[in-house]
């Protein structure tokens, strides 16, 4: 009798899941106390599935931060009120700026099912137990996978979840780890999952289980050979590793420390996915902590639909902007609208007004407009809806061709009248470059400003100075430029602007190197030391074979950054003194969760080598003898314009009278 009872009710529990499976809906939630660079990741990551990511915020935002978990915790539990009652709706929470989001919702639904079929709650897991190391003894033991509970992810029934979050009272609770780590070991709530060894008798209340083995969440580690990262069928970046507390990253992943636990792989497609190496699961949920973020930062640049081997960057390929607002269609054939005012014409305002009428979508089309009359510059007003920035030129090391330098930004294809103009020198060798310069640009900006060597201010202090005269001007972005930087894509000032507005990137730097070699102005990893390190994918970022936006822990020579960051970002290069002012300020960014971001869409010029250049006197020509160092450089100075034509036979060499040859050999500088 008693067999028929049992396998009565365990017919009706599987009829009831039936039912339950069929009527259950997800919704994903998350607090946010402070805006951070993290959110817009995880939002993007959310879009990209096409899940609706439901942010709780605290009131008084403006005035909130780095309010702590007991905050958190709070806001969930009131904006989770009205769901008490819910036993058919699936909440799953992640943490605002510690989780990326890796599968669509009847993915995330279908394995918390299929994996957790006898659970109410299940919370991602990791291997270490914080914050408190006394409480190891008191969790049960698993046969396999992370042990510990982490708070950064969990999923469940919105009832238990309400029920759980009004357990106890918050009022005195600072820190929501704890919160839920007290819960889950009170044995009166929680439900040992079927891989944990214990001799404690079961209860039923609130069946809270761990994603021990990362079946939905995966925590990532300081170790990376748990994961390898692949590419799948359609394209697309997803994490996958094999932890039950989810102790083998059934649905989440915890990333922890060790960076030899993942890897990056591709399929013979080119897609790519991730895979923990260890459990062989796939989890949806993707979260770090405070010591792995460069880690979860790296995995960002590709799963959450970030990065795709056939599709290349996804959000880089999302509609630009061109400093216009029409959201068009996208599928609308791109073309560029090349304007000829090469003429006296009469009603050129009427004409323009029509332009801008054009039924065409303003985001598929490049806008190239030729003036010679200027009668018309008036007319000519769509420069006046381009960003206003401060650019900052830094001279602040001994720099070869710095003539040439400064010829190139004077070339730059961006409207003066939209740029305010620091110049920061303390070369003394360069200063008739430095003046002749200014002298021809003084009339051009809207505003320019020189502090000299002879000025008792240094290059950190001369970096904040630029920012607070962007600050005071109230322009849109600022732009650090070192003058060992040679752009030959003169639209480069445009192309990074539209990708930060496209993308909402705060802080960006286009990538440019030197020429021949693996060194340019970002790292893609970081050493223990804090100091470069190679990472998997630096070499395929540098050589152009994966092309994209990319978040990474360092960036120099080259950097915008947008307003809202100014303040925020100021005191960066007096973060760290003991180390030089763009190290301080990268390192100023990754503890204070600002993003860096390096853009290699396209090839936007190169760097001067200046490591052995000495302008202290030795030479009276110092690039002279560069030749091997900056050979590009040293040529475009010293060998005569018309040489490489008569070296391969294009070009005619002059002969004014017979058997006497003008030779184009050298410039006329070197002579």
């Amino acid at each position: 009798m008693w067999r028929s009872i049992v396998v009565a009710l365990s017919l009706s529990l599987f009829i009831l899941r039936l039912d339950v499976n069929a009527a259950t809906s997800l919704h994903v939630v998350t607090v946010v106390i402070e805006h951070q660079d993290a959110l817009e990741r995880l939002q993007r990551s959310a879009n990209a599935h096409e899940i609706q990511l439901n942010i709780l915020r605290h009131d008084q935002l403006a005035s909130s931060s780095r309010l702590g978990g007991g905050e958190k915790l709070r806001i969930l539990r009131d904006g989770l009120e009205i769901y008490k009652d819910r036993s058919d709706l699936i909440l799953l929470y992640v943490d605002a700026n510690k989780a990326i989001i890796n599968g669509r919702e009847e993915e995330i639904l279908k394995r918390f099912m299929d994996s957790y079929s006898n659970s109410q709650i299940v919370f991602s897991s990791d291997n270490y137990c914080f914050p408190d190391e006394e409480l190891t003894q008191r969790y049960p033991i698993v046969e396999k996978g992370k042990r510990f509970l982490n708070s950064a992810a969990f999923i469940g029934y919105a009832n238990k979840i309400c029920e759980l979050l009004n357990s106890q009272s918050l009022e005195n609770i600072n820190d929501e780890q704890i919160f839920y780590t007290y819960r889950f070991l009170d044995e009166r709530l929680r439900l040992y999952c079927p891989t944990v060894v214990t001799n404690v008798k079961l209860q039923n209340r609130l069946q809270m289980v761990l994603d021990s083995t990362s079946q939905i969440f995966h925590s990532v580690d300081v170790s990376k050979d748990e994961i390898t990262l692949d590419f799948s069928d359609n394209g697309d970046a997803y994490n996958r590793l094999q932890m039950v507390l989810d102790s083998t990253s059934q649905i989440f992943h915890s990333v922890d420390v060790s960076k030899d636990e993942i890897t990056l792989d591709f399929s013979d497609n080119g897609d790519a996915y991730i895979t923990n190496v260890i459990h062989k699961t796939h989890p949806l949920i993707i979260h770090g902590d405070e010591s792995n973020k460069l880690m979860l930062n790296y995995l960002g640049n590709y799963i959450g639909k970030a990065w795709s081997a056939d599709f290349g960057c996804r959000d880089c390929s999302a509609q630009r902007v061109n400093f216009l607002k029409d959201n068009a269609e996208q599928e609308w054939p791109k073309l560029t609208l090349a304007i000829m005012l090469a003429k006296p014409i009469p009603f050129v305002e009427e004409f323009l007004t029509k332009v801008e009428k054009l039924e065409y979508p303003a985001s598929k089309i490049d806008l190239y407009l030729y003036s010679n009359q200027k009668y018309n510059e008036r007319e000519d007003n769509a420069e006046q809806e381009w960003p206003k920035l401060t650019l900052a030129i830094m001279l602040a090391k001994p720099i070869p061709f710095v003539e040439e330098f400064l010829t190139k930004v004077e070339k730059l294809e961006y409207p003066t009248s939209k740029i305010d103009l620091y110049l920061y020198s303390n070369q003394k060798y360069n200063e008739r470059e430095v003046n002749e310069f200014l002298r021809r640009v003084r009339g051009k900006y809207s505003w320019v400003e020189w502090d000299s060597g002879e000025v008792e201010i240094g290059e950190r202090e001369a970096r904040r100075t630029a920012i607070d005269a962007a600050i005071k001007a109230n322009n849109d972005f600022v732009f650090l430029l070192d003058a060992n930087v040679h752009f030959v894509d003169l639209n480069v000032i445009r192309w990074i602007i539209e990708s930060a507005l496209t993308m909402n990137l705060g802080i960006l730097a286009p990538m440019v190197g030197k020429p021949n070699k693996f060194f340019t102005n970002f790292w893609g990893a970081i050493s223990p030391s804090g100091y470069y390190q190679r990472s998997e994918d630096y070499t395929e970022i540098v050589n152009y074979k994966r092309v994209g936006v990319w978040n990474v822990p360092f960036i120099s020579s080259a950097i915008l950054i947008n307003k809202q960051k100014m303040r925020e970002i100021r005191d960066g290069f007096f973060y760290n003194t003991d180390v030089d002012a763009d190290l301080s300020f990268c390192q100023f960014a990754r503890d204070n969760d600002h993003f860096l971001y390096v853009d290699n869409q396209r090839y936007y010029g190169f760097l001067a080598d200046s490591e052995t250049f000495d302008n202290g006197g030795k030479h009276l020509h110092p690039e002279m003898y560069q030749i091997f160092e900056n050979r590009h450089l040293w040529e475009s100075r010293y060998v005569h314009p018309d040489y490489f034509d008569a070296l391969d036979g294009s070009g005619e060499i002059a002969q004014p009278c017979p058997d006497v040859y003008h030779y184009p050999l050298m410039s006329e500088i070197f002579a």
